[in-house]
């Protein structure tokens, strides 16, 4: 077996797997440049908005606003002072690479200052959406910044709340290519049905439903009681269609959800995981209410879940398919409200707690019916999006890597000037010591800069680079400890045997030989030319070192190593996935 896969994959095979790997990665950055373009526009159509009103109001001139109109996008350029640019390279390595920082200011920052934090932080920080190692760094700062967050609410009712930083976050996350990506598999065929069939009308309030059957205007059903109203047979009638009809449609987006769990986004279902997880920790009492003792999720934490995975994700897709690029147009006024009961419905199944079952609505009161029905099926499905496997080892593979390449940003002047304005402002909430590395980098920056005017603005390639030799390693603070944790023999064997299977599906070859201590020690000595081959063969077998010291035995045994070369074989099967994926990104780009 081990020839086989040594064989595997072919030259002509290999080509194409290049081949369609480089597609799909230049693909991932547009479709990253694209996402941070649409979060630019969005944010310019609502400063046109304000400045429109300024201008109705005679507060500014036809020249400003057309001025701002014309500059379009910013124009492309370089720091030209290499200090400066070196200086801004290692400022933003470590607000990368050490996610307390922004996870701090996330918590500081005033209302005023989200967006522009949101911008820098989701569209430039950690821009590249399909890159591992950013993702995964990206992730902590979520973790970090939702375990403050918990730490700070008052009660249960209180936690993820308030319009804040990280909720913002936490939204526009959602937005970007794999969430998109997932959207578009997921729901864009019953969403275009649906709306597809213009003659289907939902609307089960009974006043409403009146006034279309007796084609009253808003004076005329003014004056029709509700008595009149709930006594006409034909509205009876028509609610009663239109209530089965409602339940159909809702359960069919409830079996959609349910079927597809395994292709939500890993980094959606991470942090549907930290806030079940944050959630069990602060509320342990509400955990022992649990009559579910097998989930260990009982409805309130569950709740917490489904207002990040339905309230900020899939129901404002479902609401506003235009969007999210579900619909080339916006549906009709009778189609947007058919939606909008749908994820009404939805909704307030994954929100039922003891002692709030019933819609607030009395036209919505027969639909507690459905909503008793399936909100432990609910239920169970939002905890299934929290089983995930941890990142930690991986990311610490990525950032040992990351320190053999270089690593780049894209990023406008005034975003670097305004994000150093923020740490100067927020200095002392970050809690800095002494011999703090921010503090080091802060003290040789001195004061910001001054925002440039939009025209003069540039975007510009940001080198980021460590001042430090050292591994990076992401602060204690991220949850007790985010790099050292899980290291059980369970959990260690699984994470060693994909780290293995990665570097074996860059060189199969290796398979050939007779041992996994052999196998490591031939390919530390290839003379590769690949950075990321040659950097993690070395990292691995310093961990080996590392593992092998500590009493794991687990890599010496045979049974172990042919674990390994079986993941490598199952990996080689799924090659023929990369056209498919490659497919799906496009259908995202395209539109």
């Amino acid at each position: 077996m081990a020839e086989d896969l040594a064989r595997k994959p072919s030259f002509s095979q290999q080509d194409k797997i290049d081949k369609i790997r480089k597609q799909l990665q230049d693909l991932k950055a547009e479709i990253s440049h694209q996402s941070k373009r649409n979060f630019e526009l969005d944010r310019d159509v609502r400063f046109f908005d304000q400045r429109i009103a300024l201008l109705i109001n005679h507060r500014i001139s036809v020249e400003e606003l057309s001025d701002r109109i014309d500059q379009g996008c910013k124009r492309v350029g370089v720091i030209k002072d290499e200090l400066e640019r070196q200086i801004y390279g290692q400022l933003f390595y470590l607000l990368q690479t050490e996610p307390y920082y922004v996870a701090q200011l996330t918590r500081s920052v005033s209302l005023n200052e989200i967006d522009d934090l949101l911008e820098t932080v989701m569209f430039s920080l950690y821009g590249h959406q399909y890159e591992e190692r950013e993702e995964h760094l990206l992730l902590c700062m979520f973790e970090l910044a939702l375990k403050y967050e918990f730490d700070e609410a008052e009660g249960f009712n209180s936690v993820l709340r308030a319009n804040t930083a990280i909720s913002r976050m936490m939204s526009s996350y959602t937005r970007r290519g794999p969430g998109q990506e997932y959207l578009k598999a997921t729901l864009e065929v019953p969403i275009q049905e649906l709306c597809g069939d213009t003659d289907l009308d939902l609307e089960i309030n009974p006043m409403k439903v009146y006034a279309t059957l007796h084609e009253l205007d808003n004076e005329d059903i003014a004056m029709v009681s509700a008595e009149q109203v709930s006594d006409d047979r034909k509205v009876q009638e028509t609610v009663k269609t239109r209530l089965q009809k409602l339940e159909s449609l809702a359960q069919r987006f409830v079996d959609i959800m349910e079927a597809s769990v395994d292709k939500v986004p890993f980094g959606i279902r991470w942090i549907c995981y930290t806030v079940r997880k944050l959630a069990m920790e602060k509320f342990p009492d509400i955990c022992r209410e649990s009559d579910d003792k097998e989930s260990k999720f009982n409805e309130k934490i569950c709740s917490l879940v489904g207002g990040f995975f339905l309230l900020r994700f899939i129901n404002p897709a479902i609401v506003s398919p235009h969007v999210y690029m579900l619909m080339s147009k916006q549906p009709n006024s009778i189609t947007r409200r058919n939606l909008l009961l749908i994820a009404k419905i939805i909704q307030h199944t994954a929100n039922v707690t003891p002692g709030k079952t019933r819609f607030k609505e009395d036209y919505m009161q027969p639909l507690n019916v459905f909503v008793e029905k399936h909100k432990r099926r609910l239920c169970h499905f939002l905890n299934d999006l929290c089983s995930v496997p941890p990142f930690y080892s991986s990311l610490e593979m990525e950032l040992y890597i990351g320190l053999s390449k270089d690593t780049e940003i894209t990023i406008a002047l005034n975003q670097i000037y305004h994000f150093h304005r923020l740490i100067l402002k927020y200095k002392q909430e970050l809690n800095l010591t002494e011999d703090d590395p921010l503090n080091t980098i802060l003290s040789d920056m001195g004061s910001a800069k001054s925002q440039l005017p939009y025209h003069d603005d540039i975007s510009i390639t940001l080198t980021l680079k460590s001042r430090w030799e050292q591994v990076p390693v992401v602060r204690k603070e991220s949850l007790n400890s985010t790099l050292a944790r899980n290291n059980e023999n369970g959990v260690q064997r699984s994470q060693w045997k994909q780290l293995l299977a990665e570097l074996f599906c860059m060189r199969p070859k290796l398979l050939s030989e007779p041992t996994l201590t052999s196998a490591l020690a031939a390919a530390v000595n290839l003379s590769d030319s690949e950075a990321a081959v040659s950097a993690l063969s070395e990292f691995l077998l310093q961990k080996y070192q590392n593992v092998k010291q500590a009493g794991a035995v687990f890599l010496e045994e045979e049974d172990f190593y042919a674990d390994v070369k079986m993941e490598v074989h199952s990996r080689f099967h799924q090659f023929a996935d990369l056209g498919n994926q490659l497919e799906s990104l496009k259908r995202v780009y395209e539109v």
